[in-house]
């Protein structure tokens, strides 16, 4: 599945996902009002108790997280086998969000059929507020220390990163398949990257942006 806890004004509507799950009847809809965790575990039985597949999985942000902190322990309840996905060049995570804020296009695919994809995008300039710049990194940083602390000290999982993951797909890709234990195949995925690759071709302030960086700890993150 994708995110299938995001609710908000764009929520995850496919059949697979909380939002489908908690909307179907007026009954169900009252029930996620004032019994959302015991929604959440039955949405958590019927995703897993799903045949024919030899892994099941989803999408899980620190803010859908946040929001339901009692998702984290019935997914460790049921072995669920963690993957935390972290970027390397925090200032492109910043640039990735504040773009998909921008715009609302946060994936460029044909397949991916959700609200918050486009079958084709040209990437617009932004500006970033250097003002905060430093404090807006190291708030992208703490968030996977924050994932780690969550996750606890007793908890097996297998860390992707994504620079690496892009280095070697086929590689990574046997890694995830081995670490949850099914069979070795060829995954396909026709997602595109939204934005380019050089931070000076999407950032339309990058010289501020680079002289407030370059003798900073995220000096690493320039092109």
């Amino acid at each position: 599945g994708g995110e299938v806890f995001l609710l908000g004004k764009a929520p995850y509507r496919k059949d697979d996902g909380y939002w489908f799950f908690v909307n179907r009847t007026l009954l169900t809809r009252v029930k996620g009002i004032i019994r959302p965790r015991a929604m959440c575990e039955e949405y958590i039985d019927r995703l897993f108790g799903q045949s024919g597949y030899s892994a099941i999985g989803f999408k899980f942000m620190l803010k859908q997280h946040l929001s339901r902190p009692y998702v984290l322990p019935m997914l460790h309840e049921r072995g669920v086998k963690p993957i935390l996905v972290r970027r390397w060049n925090c200032l492109k995570t910043l640039v990735s969000r504040r773009t998909a804020e921008q715009s609302g296009v946060f994936h460029v695919s044909s397949d991916l059929k959700v609200g918050t994809a486009v079958d084709a995008w040209t990437p617009k300039k932004i500006d970033l507020d250097t003002n905060r710049l430093i404090s807006d990194l190291d708030a992208v940083n703490a968030v996977h220390a924050r994932w780690r602390d969550f996750l606890g000290p007793s908890c097996n999982y297998l860390e992707v990163v994504y620079e690496d993951y892009c280095r070697n797909v086929i590689e990574e890709n046997s890694r995830v398949l081995d670490y949850l234990g099914v069979k070795r195949a060829r995954l396909y995925s026709d997602l595109t990257k939204v934005n380019p690759d050089q931070l000076s071709q999407i950032i339309g302030n990058y010289e501020d942006v680079r002289n407030i960086l370059k003798n900073s700890k995220y000096s690493f993150c320039l092109d």
